[in-house]
């Protein structure tokens, strides 16, 4: 700074008038520090009164400074209320953030160039694997990198004079000097010796070019050489704004008015885009942001003496050519960490940083202090170019480092389509297109100004004005992403020019900004059906999204969100791609690249949509270098949207392009050109006369250089121009037209018709108004517009081109599988396609079968779903806080069934249907009822027959002897009734055997009941006469006249008589009739009667159990009675056996079921029958037939002999 100061003060050309002086605060590094060394310098120090100045002689012009974007802010903080300028000349990124109110201007040039030469470096010598050292803090988190970058600085014989000159003895007014010296020299000045001397006595005549560069350098450093150019730039402003301001005084005094003064802020206008010469001859300029336009020098740093004392160590376990490199350490360091090797590592330091040694000592450039100083790049402020490092302009953006050789087909398109309808003679006979070609470099501002100079004249260029008529804007085609097309409507919806895009097509939010876009492409929607239809096709349900984190982007997530979802389909990831246009956003890039490819990697899903701009798959190629070792062993179905085209840059071109294997991608239908494959094969550099683009490709594309632009040395081929475009790879270049350069071809068609249409409209116009006398006013851009929508035509190909009214291309979409094969071959194979103007069930075709796969999944179809497929017989369960398509699969419940896969809910089969055992699907019930023809029907009807063949013989035998005693005794007419009637109750039990019929079903029950009714009827009648007869006998009894045949028939009647009139209300209410169980045995349906009224069918059977234990009662009282002919306790007995059946029958009628209710009551009715006939009768007949002699009244007990045969006469 003083080198300067003493300069400009000296020089009568600057500042002649007056002299710079300059005040030195230290920051300390602390802001508390700072705000108050800023303070005073805006205020008056003697005494200090902040915000108060009174002295006029020391007038503060501009600070300079800080060296660290913290001073920095902190002095920006207080000088923007005055207006101060501000000089930077250390860290300056975090500039971008301040607010605008900070007057700051940086001498150092924007990093994008820094960026971009860090990149050059790491490419050219293809470093892949680099490290990472960065402040801890927020500008360290954006920005980084660490090579070492510093100005272009130019050397300054006279600034190392007067360096070697400066010494405590000349230096007055340096109040830093002698602490400097004493530190830099270990010396102490005699007149400060306090204590005992360690160093020796300074005599202030050391030469300070003595000292090891490590301390301090002769030469200006970056950071000097910053601050010296700052105090020139500040006397150049001011010496401007004086010498504007004393012609204004000049004018004024003429005019006898005084002019005001001058003020800081007025040294604003003067300082932005100021452009001088300093002291060397180097053009020196401020752009209007307040940046050097400067660039960068790449320095190394070499201390040779490590260097030779480093030595080789072969690692353990490895070949003898993998080795390290040990640097020495120095005594202390062996002493005390004798078992620590010091490595030798390549660093990259950016502008920012600096030597910077805080305790001036002197040590050896052997010591290990120096080692991680060995062979450091050392990058000076314009970058080089990847290869020799020639400048570049300081908005050179990251496209000018990236060649997509790709893109030039869309030139080549352009050419071609231009040079077909210029030598059609159907389509625009009497005119000639021709064109003008801009690059957007993805940036809005270039954008802009391309745009305006398209609408305004060339030479000189004039925004908004047009002179000359021979160039006629008709159209615009572009641009190849949807920032770019916007930026270009925003400009062209003023003029109304036609805007035809090829690639993704602008959100446009507001639609009366009257945009005049229309898209060679089809309508997104039909693209958002493609790509579910293919998704469900192979029922990828948990895939992936990834966007541009733009609004476009966002969009997207939102239709794609709402049609998966109603369609079954989660998404398992959505990320949001950053996008960046200049390198300095690269190294964040990157980072975001690595969280995102870690998220894909250990995601779930195999599919993933994409959805980027033109560059995306670029971006794409870069994931596996990314990758921490996961690209191994993962491998992923990328499908890409119709934005996206495959583009390889030229440092790729070695790159594997595994990543891109399998891609399934859509693109706009298209077909195959053979005379432009022509076209591109003859195309050369000696043959593409005014095409200013094919050196600079076919020098990246062949990796080499035409003789005529070799300025050194050079280690590529020479060019020819005679190499082939079909002899490249196509991952490099392709020699069939791509989709967007067939867009650009069909849109360089739809403008010609339009034209031809509107021009041949315009003619007949013109010769109907030439015959009236009238003039026909000229063609206006405007009016293309309503021949461009609807526009329909045949291309040279024959296919038809259309454009609906909304402007937007009618045409669907081919679905092509990109493979790589294993020499790195590109091939595109068509695979399906989505059509537009079809039936939706037909409009989606694909062929699998024909699907080259990526190849992690040899040749199998991916899967791609959060959790595996139901099988059938399993029902889907959503795991809880999950999407829905992560579920657990849950057997069907019992008497359900699914019979698909990932069925969500289970259900019953039809009732003549029942479930399978593995519930998958139904099986036919099969009719089942008691029949005749298996065993145990059959064997109930035998039974039941044989029962009442036993009973006729029974009744027919009682009849034979109808007059003996055995017979006559406990009423003969009751016994006959009582055989007739279990005879019946044997029989009845047919009516439940066989199909249930109506008639069957309205006898069943009733005939049963009444039957049994009697015979009960009749046992309770034989009992009731048996104790009134004997109680009859008693001397003077009133019981007498009820004895007889009377009273039991009596009973008979009356007891048989109620269930009768149950039986009828039964009938004639709810009677049984035929019916279908088709629900209690599983896999049967029952043939059954219902019983219509359950109420009364079980009064039925409770009257008849009433009966039976009023049988069962009187017969236990009259058990005791004299027993030769009394029956009393035969007939407790088998009422014991007829209600211990029937009580039991009652539980198992209720828990069994089918027709094992039926045999159950077939059983129960002819045991408890049998139970009353063989009880009762058993013992009668065996008088009857085996013991004749017993069935005599002759036999009757002597002792008992009057009451025996008095009751043998009631009895009768």
């Amino acid at each position: 700074m003083a080198f300067a100061v003493k300069e400009i003060n000296e020089n009568p050309q600057i500042l002649p008038n007056f002299s710079l002086g300059f005040h030195i605060y230290d920051s300390y590094f602390n802001g508390r520090w700072t705000f108050g060394a800023t303070m005073r310098l805006t205020s008056s120090r003697d005494p200090f009164v902040p915000t108060y100045k009174c002295d006029t002689r020391d007038n503060l012009v501009a600070v300079i400074g800080g060296l660290d974007s913290d001073t920095s802010r902190h002095v920006a903080t207080i000088l923007s209320t005055y207006k101060v300028p501000q000089l930077t000349y250390g860290s300056a990124s975090v500039m971008r953030n301040i607010s605008p109110g900070y007057s700051i201007y940086q001498m150092a040039p924007n990093e994008t160039l820094q960026y971009v030469g860090i990149m050059a470096l790491l490419l050219h010598f293809k470093w892949t694997w680099v490290g990472i050292l960065v402040m801890d803090d927020d500008n360290g988190e954006r920005i980084v990198q660490t090579i070492w970058f510093s100005l272009l600085s130019r050397d300054l014989p006279k600034f190392q004079n007067y360096i070697m000159n400066r010494n405590p003895s000349n230096a007055k007014g340096d109040g830093f000097i002698k602490d400097f010296w004493q530190h830099a020299f270990n010396c102490v000045f005699q007149d400060e010796v306090l204590d005992e001397l360690e160093g020796g006595i300074c005599t202030g005549k050391e030469k300070l070019e003595s000292l090891p560069g490590l301390f301090f350098e002769i030469n200006m450093t970056s950071h000097s050489y910053g601050i010296y150019r700052a105090v020139y730039a500040v006397a150049h402003a001011v010496h401007a704004m004086h010498s504007l301001h004393s012609k204004h005084r000049t004018m004024m005094n003429r005019m006898g008015l005084t002019l005001l003064g001058q003020d800081h802020w007025q040294l604003h206008d003067f300082l932005r885009g100021i452009a001088f010469n300093d002291s060397t001859g180097n053009k020196l300029s401020l752009n209007e942001n307040g940046e050097l336009v400067a660039g960068y020098d790449i320095m190394n740093w070499w201390p040779a003496a490590l260097l030779a004392t480093a030595r080789r160590e072969v690692k353990e376990g490895e070949q003898f050519c993998c080795y390290d490199c040990i640097i020495p350490a120095c005594p202390e360091e062996e002493r005390f960490h004798s078992d620590q090797k010091v490595y030798a590592r390549l660093m990259l330091l950016s502008a920012r940083s600096e030597i910077r040694i805080l305790n001036f000592q002197q040590v050896s450039a052997e010591s290990g202090e120096t080692s991680l100083l060995l062979s450091c790049f050392f990058f000076s402020w314009p970058i080089a170019n990847p290869i020799e490092f020639e400048e570049y302009s300081q908005l050179a953006l990251f496209e000018d480092l990236i060649i997509v050789p790709q893109n030039y087909q869309h030139i080549m398109a352009l050419a071609f389509a231009v040079k077909e309808i210029n030598e059609n003679p159907q389509i625009l006979p009497n005119c000639s297109l021709g064109f003008h070609i801009y690059d957007s470099y993805f940036n809005g501002r270039w954008t802009f100004g391309a745009t305006m100079r398209l609408t305004s004249s060339q030479d000189p260029f004039v925004p908004n004005y047009k002179c000359d008529t021979w160039d006629n804007l008709v159209a615009v085609i572009g641009g190849l992403d949807s920032d770019i097309s916007l930026h270009v409507a925003t400009i062209l919806g003023t003029y109304k020019v036609p805007q035809l895009t090829y690639g993704s097509s602008p959100v446009i939010r507001d639609k009366s900004l009257g945009y005049f876009i229309y898209q060679m492409t089809p309508n997104e929607k039909l693209q958002y059906v493609g790509i579910l239809a293919l998704l469900l096709h192979f029922k990828w349900t948990w895939v992936g999204i990834l966007v541009m984190d733009d609004d476009n982007g966002e969009r997207i997530v939102q239709t794609l969100s709402s049609m998966f979802s109603d369609h079954g389909i989660c998404i398992a990831l959505i990320e949001r791609c950053p996008r960046s246009n200049f390198a300095d956003e690269l190294l964040n890039m990157g980072h975001q690249g690595v969280r995102m490819i870690t998220k894909v990697m250990e995601s779930k899903s195999n599919v993933f949509v994409l959805f980027g701009q033109s560059y995306s798959v670029n971006d794409l190629r870069w994931l596996p270098r990314l990758s921490e070792g996961h690209w191994g062993t993962k491998g992923k179905v990328y499908i890409l949207s119709s934005q996206m085209d495959f583009i390889s840059t030229v440092y790729q071109r070695t790159w594997e392009a595994d990543i891109i294997h399998g891609v399934l991608s859509f693109t706009v239908h298209s077909s195959d050109l053979p005379k432009f494959q022509n076209y591109v094969m003859n195309r050369n550099p000696s043959n593409a006369k005014g095409n200013g683009f094919i050196k600079d490709f076919w020098q990246n594309t062949f990796a080499c250089v035409f003789q005529d632009q070799i300025l050194n040395d050079v280690k590529d081929d020479i060019c020819t121009g005679e190499e082939k475009l079909e002899s490249l790879s196509g991952l490099i270049f392709e020699m069939t037209m791509t989709r967007h350069s067939y867009s650009i071809y069909r849109a360089v068609y739809a403008v010609a018709h339009a034209v031809h249409a509107m021009q041949s409209l315009h003619s007949k116009h013109r010769m109907m108004m030439n015959r009236k006398g009238l003039t026909l006013p000229g063609q206006d851009q405007w009016q293309l517009h309503d021949f461009l929508r609807g526009l329909a035509f045949n291309d040279s190909t024959g296919n038809k081109v259309s454009l609906n009214e909304n402007g937007e291309l009618i045409a669907g979409y081919d679905i092509m599988n990109w493979v790589i094969s294993s020499n790195q071959s590109f091939n595109r194979v068509k695979v399906g396609r989505m059509e537009a103007q079809t039936a939706p069930e037909c409009a989606f075709t694909i062929n699998g079968e024909i699907i080259t796969w990526p190849s992690w999944f040899n040749q199998v179809q991916p899967i791609s779903v959060c959790s595996a497929s139901c099988p059938p017989g399993y029902s889907k369960r959503v795991k809880e806080g999950e999407q829905f398509c992560c579920y657990d699969c849950i057997p069907c419940p019992e008497g359900k069934i699914s019979d698909q896969k990932d069925s969500n809910d289970c259900y019953q089969c039809p009732d003549e249907k029942f479930p399978s055992k593995t519930r998958d699907f139904c099986i036919s019930k099969y009719i089942t009822f008691l029949s005749y023809e298996e065993p145990l029907g059959l064997s109930l009807a035998i039974f039941a027959l044989s029962l009442s063949v036993i009973t006729a013989v029974v009744l027919g035998t009682f009849i034979k002897h109808h007059n003996t005693p055995t017979v006559k005794a406990n009423n003969r007419s009751l016994s006959y009734t009582l055989l007739i009637s279990l005879l019946f109750s044997f029989l009845c039990a047919l009516l439940f055997i066989g199909q249930p019929e109506m008639v069957t079903c309205l006898l069943r029950q009733p005939a049963f009941g009444t039957i049994f009714s009697v015979a009960i009827s009749c046992i309770l009648a034989k009992t009731i006469t048996v104790v009134l007869a004997f109680m009859a006998t008693k001397p003077g009894s009133r019981i007498r006249k009820w004895v007889g045949k009377r009273l039991a028939n009596c009973i008979v009647v009356s007891c048989s008589l109620v269930q009768g009139g149950l039986c009828a209300v039964w009938l004639a209410t709810c009677p049984p009739f035929p019916d279908f169980d088709m629900h209690s045995m599983t896999g049967e349906i029952i043939l059954e009667c219902n019983e219509g009224s359950l109420i009364l069918f079980y009064l039925t059977l409770g009257y008849m159990g009433f009966l039976a234990i009023g049988s069962f009662l009187v017969a236990f009282l009259a058990r005791k009675l004299p027993d030769t002919f009394n029956e009393a306790k035969f007939i407790t007995f088998s009422m014991l056996v007829f209600c211990s059946v029937w009580l039991s029958f009652v539980p198992v009628y209720l828990s069994i079921k089918g027709k094992y209710v039926v045999v159950m009551e077939i059983f129960s009715i002819l045991t408890s029958s049998a139970g009353l006939l063989s009880l009762i009768f058993t013992p009668k007949c065996y008088i009857i037939w085996l013991r004749p002699e017993l069935n005599k009244q002759g036999r009757i007990n002597v002792g008992k002999k009057s009451k025996c045969i008095t009751v043998i006469s009631f009895l009768q």
